[in-house]
């Protein structure tokens, strides 16, 4: 193998790819970045045994070729402004340029231990959407979203393509995305997305965004795939059905019974404020309670407490009665973070009862925190 590429170029494509391979793993193969050269083109794959990823990239190829390289060798070299030369020889990866070169260990008969992408086919596509919005609807879904293997599809993102949203939940919250634009293809079924798509799609896609550039989604029974300008990415679907989220999520928006507007910008310098006193040993709620239209916030940890009243809110229904919740104040600045300038909170008068924060973008289903009247009484002098 022989090929000529931009050293810069070079790091670039290597830096992207290695996202994709796990940092610790039984089969050193798996530590490697494939590399072929091929007619006038030079492709970099990676896996993770979840993940199958390949970014194309035109190359003057000399000699066409495959090596499986070790991606920790690989990030040892430092990017060179100048067009170098790899050629594999005698178990070698030759990297030189005018100024510079590099040696490093490669193999080249890995072909039978090597795990192959998956074929889904080009008649299986689901829908189009923009790349830069599909990636930041992940970026902001994710904290919604589980760690914990204990129950997978708390890990996973939720595409639901008939109802046009991405989901994300934790047992605490429910997160959502709506799609707007792009195709979408009829009768297509939900998808459940493994966890790790976002972090190996934000590493396929790298630094450079371009609002222009859309990323078309295929899938049969087993896999998605996501196709970019110059790279695929195969994941392997998670089995089961989804949770019925719309059900709780239809419930609190039908037995809404206020409705408030708010600048999102005022209320998530005071949830960062509120999550800075929190801990996880003391996991006090930030508290919402109405009175009359005038709305406060406060939370109360051991000894210390503070309260604010929130100037830039506006009651489109629900003035009157007075009510009161508690939720984690990161819920909140998580909300707020992901919203335009102006969003809503709906909810039910009993303080046991979701509240729904959304904007025309995103919604977000927050479950309470249990509260009794004493917690709420220092936040209620501030707007009595």
């Amino acid at each position: 193998m022989k090929f000529q590429i931009y050293g810069k170029d070079f790091k670039t494509l290597v830096d992207r790819i290695g996202g994709i391979v796990p940092k610790r793993t039984a089969l050193q193969v798996m530590e490697c970045v494939k590399i072929e050269a091929h007619g006038n083109n030079v492709e970099f794959s990676a896996t993770d045994s979840t993940n199958y990823a390949t970014i194309k990239v035109y190359a003057n190829v000399y000699e066409d070729g495959v090596a499986w390289v070790l991606l920790s060798d690989l990030k040892k070299i430092l990017a060179i402004n100048d067009d170098i030369i790899i050629t594999v020889s005698d178990l070698k990866l030759d990297i030189r340029s005018s100024k510079k070169s590099y040696e490093i260990p490669c193999h080249t008969d890995y072909d039978d231990i090597w795990i192959e992408k998956p074929s889904i086919g080009n008649n299986n596509i689901v829908c189009i959407q923009s790349e830069n919005e599909f990636l930041k609807h992940l970026s902001i879904l994710n904290c919604a979203r589980s760690e914990e293997e204990a129950n997978k599809m708390m890990t996973a993102f939720y595409l639901d393509l008939s109802n046009r949203r991405i989901v994300t939940l934790d047992g605490h919250r429910i997160g959502m995305a709506n799609l707007v634009g792009g195709m979408f293809a009829p009768n297509a079924r939900g998808l459940n997305l493994d966890g790790t798509v976002y972090s190996a799609l934000k590493s396929l896609i790298g630094k450079t965004k371009d609002d222009d550039k859309s990323i078309e989604v295929y899938a049969n029974d087993k896999y998605v795939e996501f196709i970019g300008e110059d790279y695929v990415l195969t994941s392997r679907l998670l089995d089961g059905e989804y949770f019925n989220y719309e059900k709780l999520t239809g419930d609190v928006r039908s037995g809404s019974e206020y409705t408030y507007r708010f600048n999102t910008k005022e209320l998530l310098n005071i949830a960062k404020e509120y999550s800075k006193v929190v801990t996880k040993d003391n996991k006090a709620p930030m508290i919402f309670y109405n009175n009359n239209g005038s709305v406060a916030t406060g939370v109360q940890v051991a000894n210390y407490r503070t309260s604010d009243v929130l100037e830039n809110v506006e009651a489109e229904y629900g003035m009157g009665h007075e009510w009161y919740v508690g939720v984690n104040p990161r819920f909140i600045m998580d909300a707020c973070g992901a919203f335009s300038e102006e969003a809503e909170i709906k909810g039910a008068y009993s303080f046991k009862k979701p509240i729904m924060i959304m904007d025309e973008t995103y919604e977000f289903l927050i479950l309470p925190v249990n509260i009794n009247e004493d917690n709420v009484e220092f936040v209620k002098r501030q707007v009595a």
